[in-house]
C-alpha cells in the first residue's frame, strides 16, 4: 500500500493508506535533485549494456515500460496487470506475449534507434491485436537523459502512416496467431533460431520520417499525458557514488532463520477468531457489495470485548483514507479491486501502525476474486529490526505524495520472484527470508487464516525451486 499515516484530530482517528504507500511530505527528499538524476538501465553497467560500448535501448526501453505497469499498477504494456497470458524472461528481466486476448505491445518487434540533434533518442513499437498492429508507441529518451516517455502516435500523423504497413509485414512474416490466441515467434514453425526458422533477434524495422542525424525533430506526435518521466516514478536511478545500485545479487546472510508457520501461530489464530465476528463479517460483504472498481475498507476496533468497524468508507483504484474513532484499532480491511495480493506498502502501513497502536496487529486484503489474505505482526523488535535494516524506498509520485516500497535490492528480489514465481508466494518469501516481523496469511476453504510458507529446493540444473502452501492449523 502506499502510504501510511495517521492523524489524530478532534478526537478523530485518520488513517491513509494505499496499495503501493505514500507520503504527502519528506524534506529529506531533494526534489530537484532527484529529477535530474539518470536512468540506471541506460548507465555502462547495465544488463542492456554490451561491453559497456553499446547499449540495447530497445530493450531497456521494454523494460522500463513493463517496469512502469508493475511499480504504478498500470497496463500501459498490455503485459502486466492483464488478462493476457505472458511469460516471463528471467535472464532479459522482460514478460514477452505468450497467448493474446487484448492488445499488448510487441517489444521484440521495433525501429531502429533515433537520435535526435537535441540529444533526445525514441525507438518504435507496435502495438498488436488479433495479429493487427493497432498502434506505434514510441519509447522517447529526453531531458538530458533524465525522462522516459511513452507515447501513442497520432494515427493521422505521417510518422504512423509512412510506417504501420512495415510493422504489419514484418510481424506477419516473424509472428503466428494460433486459432487458440496463443503467439509464437516464427510465422511458420512455431519456432525460432533453427533451420527453415526465422532468426530469435528479429531484425529491425527501419522507419520512414527519423534516422541517425535527426531525421525527425521537434515533440512525437502522440497523445497528451503520456505516461512517463523521471527514474524515480520507475525506482529505476543511477545510485549516488558510494551507494548500492537498483539491482544486483544482494543477499543477508542471516537469511532464512525463521519457521512462519510456527512464528505465526498465535496471530493467524487471532486474525482468524476475529474474522468470524458479526461486525467482520459484515463489513467484509459490505465492502465486497460496493464493486465500484475503488478501493474500500472499513477500520476495526475493539470496544470492552467486541469487535466494531466503522461504516464502509471509498478510496481511489489504488488508494483510500479511512477514519475513525477508536482509540486503539486493531486491524484493519480493505479491497484490491484486482486480483493482487497484499503489496510491500501494505507491509511498511502496518508496521507504521503498530509502532503507534500497540493493539493494532491485522491488515485484512481482499482481492476481486474473492481470496483474503492478512499480514500479520510476528514479532516487534524483529519488525522495528527489518525497519533499520530495510527503510522503505521512497520516491516522487508525479500525481502528488511520494511512493514507498521496499528498498531497491529488496524490491528487484521481490519483482523477480513475483513475476517468475508468484506475487503472494514472493512477498511471503521476502518478509520471512529478511526476518521483517510480518507473516503473510491467507484464509483456506474452511475461514481460517494459514501462514503463507515458501520452501526451496535445487534443481539438477542448479536453479532455485519454489515450492507454495500453507502452514498446517
Amino acid at each position: 500500500m502506499r502510504k501510511i499515516y495517521l492523524l489524530v484530530f478532534l478526537g478523530t482517528l485518520l488513517i491513509s493508506f494505499s496499495c503501493r504507500t505514500e507520503i504527502d511530505s519528506l524534506d529529506s527528499l531533494d526534489q530537484n535533485a532527484e529529477k535530474s538524476k539518470k536512468f540506471s538501465v541506460f548507465s555502462r553497467n547495465s544488463n542492456f549494456a554490451k561491453n559497456g560500448d553499446s547499449l540495447n535501448y530497445a530493450e531497456a526501453f521494454a523494460y522500463l515500460a513493463q517496469r512502469y505497469d508493475a511499480v504504478n499498477i498500470t497496463n500501459i504494456t498490455g503485459l502486466v496487470n492483464t488478462t493476457n497470458n505472458v511469460h516471463y524472461n528471467k535472464v532479459k528481466k522482460l514478460r514477452f506475449i505468450s497467448k493474446n486476448s487484448d492488445a499488448y505491445i510487441e517489444f521484440r518487434l521495433h525501429s531502429q534507434t533515433v537520435f535526435e540533434k537535441n540529444g533526445d533518442l525514441w525507438v518504435l513499437f507496435p502495438k498488436i491485436k488479433d495479429g493487427i498492429v493497432v498502434d506505434l508507441v514510441a519509447g522517447l529518451l529526453t531531458k538530458n537523459e533524465t525522462e522516459v516517455y511513452y507515447v501513442t502516435l497520432n494515427r493521422h500523423s505521417s510518422l504512423f502512416l509512412n510506417n504501420l504497413n512495415s510493422f504489419q509485414s514484418r510481424f506477419d512474416q516473424n509472428f503466428k496467431i494460433d486459432e487458440y490466441g496463443n503467439v509464437h515467434v516464427g510465422a511458420t514453425s512455431g519456432r525460432c533460431g533453427f533451420p527453415g526458422s526465422p532468426a530469435c533477434e528479429i531484425e529491425e524495422v527501419i522507419i520512414v520520417g527519423g534516422g541517425g542525424g535527426g531525421g525527425f525533430s521537434g515533440g512525437l506526435p502522440g497523445d497528451h499525458g503520456s505516461p512517463g518521466g523521471g527514474c524515480s516514478i520507475y525506482i529505476e536511478c543511477e545510485p549516488e557514488h558510494g551507494e548500492n545500485g537498483g539491482g544486483g545479487d544482494y543477499s543477508d546472510p542471516n537469511a532464512g532463520a525463521n519457521d512462519p508457520c510456527t512464528l505465526a501461530e498465535g496471530p493467524s489464530s487471532t486474525a482468524t477468531e476475529n474474522s468470524k465476528s458479526t461486525a467482520y463479517t459484515n463489513a467484509e460483504a459490505a465492502i465486497v457489495g460496493v464493486n465500484n472498481g475503488l478501493e474500500n475498507g472499513v477500520d476495526l476496533g475493539n470496544v470492552n470485548g467486541t469487535i466494531q468497524a466503522t461504516g464502509v468508507q471509498t478510496g481511489g483504484t489504488s488508494s483510500i483514507n479511512l477514519t475513525s474513532s477508536f482509540s486503539n484499532p486493531i486491524g484493519d480491511i480493505h479491497n484490491h479491486p484486482n486480483n493482487n495480493p497484499p503489496s510491500p506498502g501494505d507491509v511498511y502501513s502496518l508496521m507504521n501502525i503498530r509502532n503507534q497502536f500497540s493493539e493494532y496487529n491485522t491488515r485484512y486484503v481482499i482481492t476481486q476474486d474473492g481470496t483474503t489474505y492478512a499480514l500479520v505482526v510476528t514479532d516487534h523488535n524483529a519488525m522495528n529490526t527489518f525497519l533499520q535494516s530495510y527503510p522503505p524506498s521512497i520516491t516522487l509520485n508525479p500525481n502528488g505524495g511520494n511512493f514507498v516500497d521496499f528498498p531497491p535490492s529488496l524490491f528487484e528480489e521481490w519483482t523477480d520472484l513475483a513475476l517468475d514465481f508468484s506475487e503472494s508466494g514472493a512477498i511471503a518469501y521476502i518478509l520471512n527470508k529478511y526476518n521483517s516481523g510480518i507473516t503473510l496469511t491467507k484464509m483456506d476453504g474452511a475461514g481460517n487464516f494459514r501462514a503463507v510458507n515458501i520452501t526451496t529446493s535445487q534443481n539438477s540444473d542448479g536453479t532455485t525451486n519454489y515450492n507454495y502452501s500453507l502452514c498446517p492449523n
